[in-house]
Parts: structure tokens; sequence; C-alpha cells
């Protein structure tokens, strides 16, 4: 059976959040961003945008859960704006395919069916190995 929204682990205190981040290492992305004002960053004008676009260049995004196949443009565009996408996903998931095309950076299996603690394990463990994976590097933003 899939697990439903009920049978989730309880969220991190703000202390375990804390500690988890503490222990991160800051890509190069991350740094900059720091650097930069918040106004900049959310400024509504094409200054704004191009500032947007030149921070996701680079940028290596872990995508929980690829969706369905006609999401596919999404994955494209991320690609085009120079973002490296990893999809962690069932291994029966259709993204797979988009690793050969070149559209996303790599795809990793994750078993779902699993329980809670051992599906957060296995997904903290991929994304914790990608900061050696010379072909993706550090993870700059997850997204589900």
């Amino acid at each position: 059976h899939l697990p439903s929204t009920s049978d989730l682990p309880q969220a991190m205190t703000i202390d375990e959040r804390r500690k988890v981040a503490a222990n991160l290492t800051p890509t190069a992305t991350f740094e900059m961003l720091k650097k930069i004002p918040r106004e900049l960053l959310e400024h509504n004008s094409e200054e704004g945008q191009a500032l947007r676009q030149q921070l996701l260049r680079g940028a290596t995004i872990a995508i929980f859960c690829a969706g369905y196949k006609g999401k596919k443009f999404i994955y494209q565009r991320a690609a085009e704006l120079g973002a490296k996408v990893v999809i962690l996903d069932g291994s029966d998931s259709w993204a797979k395919e988009m690793v050969d095309e070149e559209i996303i950076a790599k795809f990793i299996p994750i078993d779902f069916n699993a329980d809670n603690d051992a599906v957060f394990h296995q997904a903290l463990e991929a994304i914790k190995s990608l900061a050696d994976d010379p072909q993706v590097g550090a993870v700059d933003g997850v997204c589900t």
C-alpha cells in the first residue's frame, strides 16, 4: 500500500532543522545568494528575472517524484536555464528516460513502498552522495 500523508513522520523540530542545516556544505550558489540583497532577488523587472536565472544556472536541484509525463516540459525548461536536475522517484518512473535524453543530470530510484524511516534515509543518503558526484555536485535546492 502507498503511504498516506497521515503515515508521514513528525516534522523535525527547529533545533533538528538547524542541526541538519549546519552540517550541510554551502554550495557556490548558496554562497552567492547570501550576498545578494533580498529586494534585488524579488524585484519584478527584467533585471530581477535575469539575476534569478543567473543564480539558477549551474545549480543542482533535487526533485522528489517527477509527476506525470506531461510535466516533461518543466524539466526541459530547467535544462535550458542551465539547472542540473536530479530526480528521486520510484524505479519504474518514466523520468529515467530523461537522463539518456540529457534533460536531467541523474535519476535516483527510491523505494517509496518501504517504511517512512527507510524512505527518509534512502533519500537523505542519495542527496548527500551527490556532493561527491562530479557530474552534479552538492544540492542547492530540493523540490517536491
